[in-house]
């Protein structure tokens, strides 16, 4: 049958050339312990099939405390002062750690090991927060967006161990906010004026005396 014969293999730590020359179809023997030849078939369907990698899951593991701690600064500053911007980025903060923490969580099962569905859940949330800008709910647009930052830092790494980290401070409108000094100073008169009433309503319920910190509630 040429080319186009079937060849079987026989892989194992230790092989008994003996009794391998007794079966009743030609295998080609393979002594191994397996690890490499199932982290070589790995890499196959990685690159075949779009799996993402185990790197990536690694990647997100190590930024998920990176995120918590910046998240703490960011509420203490909130508490101090209350800058209605803040109230924003820790919604978006809220997001980029639930996302982080479920792609941990459903790690085992499979869930976010497909690039495809990773993707897909990508542009999901690419609507979602669109949805919530035009219902001017930048509350939830924030936590949507910094979901999909998770998600998106997950495919990246996967490509790329290089892969630059998602920002720690970010909101769904035109806002000049790369570090938690710039969010603090940020005044409240360039707020979007949806974002700015939503902003009012929200510290109405949390009284700088009680020192409350605005927390989404996951997913959404």
């Amino acid at each position: 049958m040429g080319s186009s014969a079937r060849q079987s293999y026989f892989v194992s730590p230790s092989i008994d050339q003996g009794k391998l020359a007794k079966t009743p179809i030609t295998l080609v023997p393979i002594e191994t312990d397996g690890a490499y030849f199932f982290e070589e078939v790995r890499t196959q369907l990685t690159e075949r099939c779009g799996i993402v990698r185990d790197e990536a899951f690694e990647a997100c593991a190590i930024l998920l405390p990176l995120a918590l701690n910046i998240h703490s600064k960011t509420a203490d500053a909130f508490i101090k002062k209350q800058p209605s911007l803040l109230l924003f980025v820790l919604s978006y903060q809220d997001g980029l750690i639930h996302g982080l923490k479920r792609i941990l969580t459903m790690k085992k099962t499979g869930e976010y090991h497909s690039a495809t569905h990773v993707h897909s859940q990508v542009h999901t949330y690419e609507h979602i927060v669109d949805d919530y800008i035009k219902e001017k709910s930048y509350w939830n647009a924030s936590y949507a967006l910094g979901y999909q930052a998770s998600l998106i830092y997950l495919l990246l790494r996967s490509k790329d161990d290089r892969a630059s980290q998602p920002p720690f401070f970010s909101v769904p409108f035109n806002a000049n906010v790369t570090s938690l000094a710039a969010a603090v100073r940020f005044p409240d008169k360039q707020l979007p004026r949806s974002a700015a009433r939503e902003a009012k309503i929200f510290l109405s319920q949390y009284p700088k005396a009680a020192q409350l910190i605005p927390s989404h509630t996951p997913y959404l």
